[in-house]
């Protein structure tokens, strides 16, 4: 006995127009009985962690079902078989118990309560059926997982914005008008298109907020947003982060995982410091900017994303296409719409704006009343080179509402020991080191800075007289720097 066409057809109707199996149970067994006299229908989600069984839906004579699929949940994991006959004894009827695999890689198992007799001709005939609820069952983990990121989105923006102090996730751009109008301009240019877009800045000057604010002047404001941080992922995870893994490809891969491009898909992906991409990875991202296809690690196929890519860099990416440390075809390919963003030293016009901006921000967040700024510590905002830029006078700026108390703005102390620009800063003399230091590579240059300052410190990494202190960095940066170049301290010879 087969189920007919337009059986089959209703059966696809009704799974499309209600996404919770729950609901739709009992008119699909209604609708199978019309045809195959089975009396009852079960769906089951196996959770791996720890293994458990979810309930999906039901319709019909189920019992005695549950404590032998829950007895036998590990094996069903690791089941190669479709389709399992369960002991008739103390049931009355036979149970099939079909495995089905979601393309995410979740089992999932479809139960039928039947008479003995009709075993054969509904296992013969099966495979619509199963079709049928595996899509159904798919479409409601996958709705349910939407959900579940939405409900932490939603946590993570009203965090983000208790810490922040802002009404809004949306970013604020101050100088639109003055320091930032020609890259604003470009911004309102290229944000319409699909254009891949490549931002280049010192770090701090705001590369992501401009990435964002050319994501919501797209057409694609209303899907994803996703900001990767290249730097910040370990070489060995990159192609699972980026790209995905499918589940057993090596080990801890434990289940299908989709990588940012996928979790992107139809939004926008920012890639920030993209210059420390590794050279392996740099290919198979020219390949998903060449063909729209990436392969997930371990798997045969090729999966299509339709992603815009915004890429960001403090880097001289042509001066690493010279050392052979980024590809060239790479660079062009990120390369058709470079936007530039001017450090804050050369934005001067907009630091007064910023400081209250910044002001305001920093009092919300604290719950403080908002100080005044005099115009002297303006001019001193203005004198101060920025070399963190404007995420170094946020900081600053926080930290003077918070030693003013709300009171007042107690900059001279958030300061601190800051140089301003019509003073001798401390790198000068180290940078003097060398007449010719344009001669210099960069590597070299930040090599002999490095020396010298450790020369002045007397070995001494942080602390007040330590060489991140001269250097007027962090001391973990500072190390991580030594690393890289395999600078060591010398040690004083003893007498």
């Amino acid at each position: 006995m087969l189920l007919s066409q337009n059986s089959l057809l209703m059966l696809w109707k009704l799974v499309a127009k209600q996404p919770k199996l729950s609901q739709v149970m009992p008119e699909l067994l209604r609708q199978i009985q019309q045809e195959i006299p089975i009396a009852g229908l079960k769906v089951l989600y196996i959770e791996q962690y720890p293994v458990k069984l979810r309930f999906l839906g039901s319709a019909g004579s189920n019992e005695n079902i549950d404590k032998y699929l829950i007895d036998n949940v590990e094996g069903w994991l690791i089941s190669d078989k479709k389709l399992h006959i369960l002991p008739a004894a103390e049931m009355e009827m036979q149970i099939l118990v079909c495995t089905m695999m979601t393309e995410s890689g979740k089992t999932i198992l479809l139960t039928l309560r039947c008479n003995s007799s009709l075993t054969l001709e509904v296992h013969n005939n099966l495979s619509e059926i199963l079709s049928i609820f595996l899509a159904a069952a798919e479409n409601e983990l996958r709705l349910d997982d939407l959900n579940q990121l939405k409900n932490i989105s939603e946590s993570d923006k009203l965090s983000l914005l208790q810490r922040t102090g802002r009404d809004s996730v949306k970013d604020h751009i101050v100088g639109i008008s003055h320091g930032l109008a020609e890259t604003m301009h470009k911004v309102n240019l290229v944000a319409p298109s699909d254009s891949t877009v490549l931002i280049l800045g010192e770090t701090g000057s705001g590369k992501e907020v401009i990435a964002r604010a050319i994501h919501q002047q797209s057409s694609r404001k209303d899907q994803p947003f996703i900001r990767v941080n290249c730097g910040a992922i370990p070489p060995e995870l990159v192609d699972s982060e980026l790209f995905g893994h499918e589940k057993g490809s090596f080990t801890g891969a434990l289940e299908n995982k989709k990588g940012w491009f996928e979790r992107a898909n139809r939004g926008t992906l920012f890639l920030d410091e993209v210059g420390e991409l590794p050279l392996f990875a740099q290919v198979r991202l020219l390949r998903v900017l060449q063909e729209g296809t990436l392969t997930r690690v371990g798997a045969e196929s090729e999966t299509w994303v339709d992603v815009r890519i915004i890429a960001a860099t403090h880097r001289d990416l042509q001066q690493h296409v010279h050392k052979g440390l980024f590809r060239e075809d790479l660079w062009y390919r990120l390369h058709v719409f470079p936007i530039f963003i001017p450090p804050l030293r050369e934005r001067v016009s907009d630091i007064p704006e910023l400081a209250t901006h910044f002001i305001k921000r920093a009092s919300k967040k604290l719950g403080l009343p908002i100080p005044y700024i005099t115009e002297s510590q303006l001019q001193q905002l203005c004198e101060y080179s920025w070399p963190g830029n404007i995420r170094e006078m946020q900081v600053v700026i926080e930290r003077a509402v918070i030693l003013g108390e709300g009171n007042r703005l107690e900059l001279v102390t958030a300061l601190g020991n800051i140089k301003t620009n019509k003073q001798t800063t401390a790198l000068e003399p180290i940078l003097s080191i060398e007449n010719d230091a344009s001669q210099l590579s960069l590597d070299e240059t930040i090599i002999k800075v490095i020396k010298e300052a450790l020369k002045q410190s007397q070995g001494r990494v942080d602390g007040y007289f330590g060489a991140a202190k001269i250097l007027n960095i962090n001391p973990n940066t500072l190390r991580s720097k030594m690393r890289k170049y395999k600078i060591t301290i010398e040690k004083k010879a003893s007498n």
